[in-house]
């Protein structure tokens, strides 16, 4: 069949209406059958709805395309491109005359060997392609991508925007690490198990949460930024008035005037308990004797109760002389600034990819 017979048929495909099967067998028929560059075009022109056609699936898609290439790559032999210049017309069938020597030099017929070899190559490849070259076309496809993404990057903006993404990867460091060092003891003040992990993930959802923000700007996000906010300042206040008390009872027991007046009240309590065993016990000779209990039980505890009030009084002048409430405040407030610079360093780094991409 000649060139000018595929370009009649040929001008309305009905490829939309096949099945997929059907489909494959036609675009065969029709890219064997094309001896020429407009045959090619028509043909290619039919495969571009097809492409476009959300019915297909992701590897039925992948046919289309290979086969679409290889109707690019037989219309780019030099036989091909010899023909698209010259225009083809349809011959006429009254005409008994023999084809003149220029339209046989440029379509030449196929031999039936050379149309056999052929057909063998279609079948090796459409037996490649069916049994498992797809994973091949997707990592040369992966690679082709990369390489573009990579080709595509603006050098100069990169370049201006490094020394910022440095910088603020840096500040980020920093502040996530001076808030994991003040937190270790909020959270062990708390009563966490284990504070170091606690930090830990308390870092994490608050860096996490404003790095998404940054990135997506959903409103869920931002919710999400606002509840870390609020728990933090919530924690840091708690934590640190907590941590603060803390420290003071620390302070107060470490004493030299309270390690004295802790001994001397552990001695009077001993010497009361002794003197009132030997008032309760039934063996003892003082048993229950009231000249033994007004002359030694009741000033044993008059000496123990005078000794634990010193040690009361004195522990809470210490406590009186340890509390400074602006420190306290002070503490909480650069806790509350390292939370906030963290979070809005991260969220300053995520936004510099952003739209620097």
């Amino acid at each position: 069949m000649s060139g000018a017979r595929i370009l009649e048929f040929g001008s309305d495909f009905e490829f939309g209406n096949l099945d997929f099967q059907d489909l494959k067998k036609q675009l065969e028929k029709y890219l064997d059958r094309s001896n020429s560059y407009t045959d090619l075009e028509k043909l290619i022109g039919s495969l571009n709805p097809l492409l476009r056609d959300n019915k297909y699936t992701a590897n039925e898609r992948q046919f289309l395309k290979r086969f679409r290439q290889r109707a690019y790559d037989r219309r780019r032999s030099s036989k091909f491109q010899t023909s698209g210049a010259i225009q083809i017309s349809r011959p006429d069938p009254s005409s008994k005359s023999e084809p003149t020597s220029q339209s046989e030099s440029l379509n030449p017929r196929p031999s039936v060997a050379t149309n056999v070899n052929s057909r063998k190559e279609k079948l090796k490849v459409l037996s490649a392609e069916e049994t498992g070259s797809f994973n091949w076309s997707t990592g040369r496809n992966l690679i082709g991508g990369f390489k573009r993404a990579i080709a595509g990057v603006d050098g100069e903006r990169l370049a201006r925007s490094i020394p910022k993404a440095v910088l603020s990867l840096f500040g980020t460091l920093m502040a996530t690490g001076l808030l994991w060092q003040q937190s270790l003891g909020l959270y062990d003040s708390a009563g966490f198990s284990q504070p170091s992990l606690v930090a830990v993930g308390s870092i994490l959802m608050m860096i996490g949460f404003s790095g998404i923000y940054a990135g997506s700007k959903s409103k869920l996000a931002l919710l999400l930024c606002l509840y870390a906010g609020v728990y933090e300042t919530y924690f840091v206040i708690s934590g640190t008035f907590e941590d603060e008390l803390a420290s003071r009872y620390e302070a107060a027991s470490t004493n030299v005037e309270m390690i004295f007046l802790q001994d001397k009240a552990d001695r009077t309590r001993a010497s009361y308990l002794n003197a009132k065993s030997r008032y309760e016990d039934p063996a003892s000779r003082v048993y229950k004797n009231e000249w033994y209990k007004k002359k030694h039980l009741n000033p044993a505890w008059a000496d123990n109760e005078d000794a634990n009030k010193d040690l009361m009084d004195k522990k809470a002048e210490l406590l009186e002389r340890a509390q400074t409430n602006h420190v306290t405040w002070l503490k909480v407030m650069y806790r509350l600034g390292l939370v906030f610079l963290c979070m809005m360093l991260v969220h300053r780094l995520v936004a510099t990819f952003r739209t620097e991409s």
